[in-house]
This record gives structure tokens, sequence and C-alpha cells, in this order.
């Protein structure tokens, strides 16, 4: 597996002990459901999209948490509203419940609750391809 994702085989130890850590982490506790790799295509306002979660999971109290898996470290969650925005609309379509999405940096361990105002963003995306179709950027 590590060489389809272009990664040292050398390293397997190294990686093993991440993802371990990774699932040691509070929010990881309990869970009750774990779907990964999530493919979805979903329509918002119009706009095809189409991706794969990289994790679903369901806490013990019913609620749905939504994974995604970045590498360095955190940075301004805001660079991923888009892309959280549009994993969460298609989450809550396929799980017909509603998910909180979080950031996962593996290098520094550390999880970011993602805040997105998916009528912003998507309210963005809008007016980008607008621009685009009009010629305007």
């Amino acid at each position: 597996m590590l060489r389809r994702y272009g990664m040292d085989p050398a390293r397997a130890g190294e990686y093993r002990e991440l993802y371990d850590r990774f699932l040691a982490s509070p929010l990881m506790q309990g869970i009750v459901r774990d779907h990964r790799e999530v493919p979805f295509s979903a329509r918002v306002n119009g706009f095809a999209f189409r991706g794969a979660i990289d994790r679903l999971v369901q806490r013990p109290d019913g609620a749905w948490a939504l994974i995604d898996y970045k590498t360095g470290t955190p940075g301004d969650a805001g660079d991923y509203a888009v892309q959280m925005a549009v994993y969460r609309h298609a989450a809550a379509r396929i799980l017909g419940d509603s998910v909180t999405p979080y950031l996962y940096f593996v290098d520094a361990d550390r999880w970011v609750e993602v805040d997105v105002d998916e009528e912003q963003v998507f309210d963005a995306i809008e007016r980008a391809v607008r621009g685009i179709e009009e010629g305007d950027l």
C-alpha cells in the first residue's frame, strides 16, 4: 500500500506510529461506525462536485464527524473552506444527518474543527463561475 501512494516502505514503522496516535485521539475513541474513502457526487446550487471523503465516523453519542487528513502543520482552516463546505454538504446528504467537519494534521497530531458558512462559500463559488462564464475573471 505504501508503494501505491509513493511512500517509502522502509518508513512503515513510523507511519504505523502516526496511525496509532491518530486512533488513540479523543475524537476517535469509541466510534461506532467508520467509513473510509467515501466517494461522492453532489450538486450544490446547480454545480456538480465529485470526490472522496477521507473518513466519516459516528461517535458514541450518534454525532457524525467528517475527517480530512492534511500533512504539515495547521494553518488557516479557512484555506479549506470550499473543500470542507462541499464535503460536509455531500456527507450530510449521504448520511441524512448533520456532520461536523474536522481537519487532522498528521505531522502535528492536531485536530481543527472547521466552522464553514456554506451559504457564503457557495455564493462565492457561484460568483466565480459566473465571472468565468462571462469573461470577467
